[in-house]
């Protein structure tokens, strides 16, 4: 019995404990045993020691910055995955950041446009894990998949009924087990356990008493003096049924253990979601937001309740537009090298029924009338709005030279129309997002608030294809110069070989090289346009120029032919197509055919002739951007090299842009595709990278839609929509 009160199970539940090795008696009484791994998680207690940041060891971004772990652990102890999370007090946005990490929404605000603008830039460039959800369709309301955790009790152990089960089956082999040691044992000789000599002789063993480990022979016979040839035979017998008995004995154990594992209760770690190894999360859209500064009026100045109407409604507005112009007027429009768009004086117009749409209107220093439509503040200016404006600019007097708008996003098809407009030179100026919080900005003049968008020059190119099931093999205006077959039923009259062969003379490098090495050249395909081609020491050949533009999988393509005939000293076609055709005669062609096929992983063997078709594939170019200079007063090309990033989706369904293919023209070494790999964590085919380096797209088929978007980025971080329709291509 206890020393205190009683057990906390009945009879049963206690011949299961003692069943299953849970009790154990000790000088002071009878214990139940609990082992470590009963339980392998302690409840956190209200003394947090583990969350502490010491000294200079955290790398913090605010002054006053809270540990994330601190911030974690009060979130998920009183949150749920879709729970809304208010942070008054920002700082560097810890709140924030640990909300959107364990899928939180979140509320935060702060009074310091410092503050406000490190917590968008620790969101914006954070990546975090993937957490599996319990019930994807119904996402985060649905909550994460946790790890669980056995938690074995003296109750679990004493109401789980299988152990009687387990005992009743497994136990009289252990039973049987004992009775041949101690039927061996019987007026035998003591034994030793742990260095103490037991003299078992005269009386049987108990299941506990059995020891683990026998004597050291050498030991017993320096102090017994016994015939070391009978013991060393005894020895091994007590071994082999001392054996028999604890393997009896564990095996009952395991049963029991594995029992009372799949009776505990499971215990849900809240800070342990499942990961996925193959998705990484971003943060998800967010809004950055202003209340405008509070005015606090006497009770004389204070009137009545006013009744609400239209004009009440454009109050705030109108309040908000007449900041934007004063800062306008302020700092001007700032355009590429440095360049400013400064206004001599801008006024509010007056406002009217025929005028909604233009907010003001002004000169610039050099003379000329301007006026300025302002977008909506928490949307993006659209089409009808250009249309509007341009309307309203057509009925003012005199007629104004320029018309600036002026938004924090502009809609594709707005922007597009901005870039169409003529007779009137149209400008499109990106607003800072600072204007958003006007109390938190500060009063200058050298503010960065208005920026000049320049014009996205892109072409696309419509390129017919020669393509075998759903891969494309080379272009038809290359392969038909090569082979001189000028239509789709001479080229089916081809052998495999010899159509594989013109493909990749048309499309790839590999048979370029060994063409080039059978006549003594060096072939040299550069990065997209920017290739170049070098002598061979010793030799009289200037080389083969680099190719023009690029395929999907090998980098190169036809170029141009006659300018690589002419330094390759060929008079023509006729003699070149010569060239080939000893080169398809040639018996180490077919084998070289094979070994590229293999290293492009195209299945060579199973190509038919009959079966390949041409298919119209679009490219598109991109040239630059056109900027506004403020010096000659007009739209000058601004070239290929500011173009810091760019992104092409294919199929564009004129409401969300999704990138197929995004390129970094001006990355260098362990920036663009190679820095995202890094930050994501993503694994990048390095073969492929270099063609997403350059201004030319790999070629693509017309989607659904018959529409395509380039996205393009200059290095000022300004952005630019192009949308072209593919209809007439």
């Amino acid at each position: 019995m206890p020393n205190k009160g009683y057990w906390k199970t009945h009879l049963e539940g206690f011949k299961r404990l003692e069943a299953s090795d849970r009790i154990e008696a000790t000088v002071g009484g009878i214990y139940y045993v609990r082992y470590f791994d009963d339980f392998p998680v302690f409840p956190i207690s209200n003394s947090w020691t583990d969350t502490g940041v010491a000294g200079f060891a955290s790398d913090k971004r605010y002054v006053v910055e809270t540990s994330e772990k601190v911030i974690e652990r009060c979130l998920l102890m009183t949150t749920d995955p879709g729970d809304l999370v208010l942070d008054p007090t920002c700082g560097s946005g810890t709140t924030a950041f640990v909300a959107e990490k364990w899928g939180r929404r979140w509320i935060t605000c702060d009074t310091s446009r410092v503050a406000v603008t490190l917590a968008k830039q620790r969101l914006m460039t954070a990546s975090y894990d993937y957490y599996e959800l319990k019930y994807p369709h119904e996402g985060l309301k649905g909550g994460f998949i946790y790890k669980t955790v056995p938690h074995v009790t003296l109750k679990s152990i004493a109401n789980n009924p299988d152990i009687d089960t387990i005992y009743e089956r497994m136990h009289p082999a252990i039973t049987a087990a004992l009775a041949k040691l101690n039927e061996f044992l019987v007026g035998r000789f003591a034994f030793l356990v742990d260095d103490d000599e037991t003299d078992f002789t005269g009386y049987p063993l108990k299941e506990w008493e059995a020891p683990f480990e026998l004597i050291e022979l050498e030991s017993f016979l320096t102090r017994h003096g016994a015939d070391p040839v009978q013991l060393k035979t005894q020895n091994t017998q007590l071994a082999t049924l001392l054996q028999h008995f604890h393997e009896a004995r564990l095996a009952m154990q395991r049963e029991m253990d594995r029992s009372i594992a799949a009776h505990a209760d499971q215990e849900t770690l809240y800070d342990q979601p499942a990961i996925s190894k193959s998705k990484l999360r971003v943060s998800g859209p967010f809004t950055v937001e202003a209340v405008p500064f509070p005015t606090v009026k006497s009770l004389d100045e204070a009137g009545g309740p006013v009744e609400a109407d239209a004009s009440i409604a454009r109050t705030g507005e109108s309040g908000r537009q007449h900041q934007w112009r004063d800062e306008l007027l302020k700092t001007g429009i700032r355009g590429k090298g440095g360049q400013i768009l400064r206004f001599a004086d801008l006024e509010a117009l007056p406002t009217d029924a025929d005028i909604r749409n233009l907010n003001a209107t002004g000169h610039l220093e050099t003379g000329e009338r301007v006026v300025v439509s302002f977008g909506p503040e928490h949307a993006a200016l659209e089409q009808r709005q250009v249309s509007n404006a341009l309307n309203e600019a057509g009925h003012l007097f005199p007629l104004p030279k320029m018309i600036v708008f002026c938004a924090f996003m502009f809609d594709p098809e707005a922007a597009k129309d901005i870039d169409a407009i003529k007779g009137i030179t149209a400008l499109k100026a990106q607003m800072n997002t600072d204007l958003l919080t006007e109390d938190l900005k500060k009063n200058r003049a050298s503010n960065q608030s208005y920026w000049l968008m320049g014009q996205p020059e892109v072409e696309v190119l419509s390129l017919a294809f020669l393509v075998f099931g759903e891969r494309r093999l080379c272009d038809y205006d290359g392969f038909a110069k090569l082979s001189g077959l000028d239509c789709l039923a001479k080229i089916h009259g081809l052998g495999r070989e010899d159509l594989f062969l013109y493909a990749l003379l048309a499309q790839g490098r590999a048979v370029w090289d060994y063409l080039a090495n059978a006549q003594g050249w060096d072939l040299h395909t550069g990065e997209y346009r920017r290739g170049t081609s070098k002598k061979r020491p010793g030799s009289e050949s200037s080389g083969i120029p680099a190719v023009s533009w690029h395929g999907e999988r090998l980098v190169g393509g036809v170029g141009d032919l006659d300018f690589a005939l002419r330094q390759a000293g060929l008079p023509g076609l006729g003699e070149f197509r010569d060239v080939i055709a000893g080169l398809r005669r040639h018996s180490e062609t077919p084998r070289r055919l094979a070994q590229v096929a293999h290293a492009l992983d195209f299945p060579l063997s199973q190509l038919v002739t009959e079966n390949t078709q041409l298919t119209t594939f679009h490219q598109v170019e991109v040239h630059g951007f056109d900027y506004f200079d403020t010096v000659k007063g007009e739209l000058v090309s601004g070239g290929k090299s500011r173009i810091a990033m760019w992104a092409l989706d294919p199929d564009y369904d004129d409401r969300s842009l999704f990138p197929r293919q995004v390129f970094f023209p001006m990355a260098g070494k362990g920036e663009g595709w190679e820095k995202l790999k890094k930050n994501l964590r993503a694994e990048l085919d390095e073969s492929r990278l270099q063609q997403f380096q350059g201004t030319v797209s790999l070629p693509f088929a017309a989607g659904e839609h018959r529409k395509i978007a380039v996205k393009i980025i200059d290095d000022r971080g300004i952005e630019s929509l192009k949308v072209m329709s593919l209809e007439n291509l």
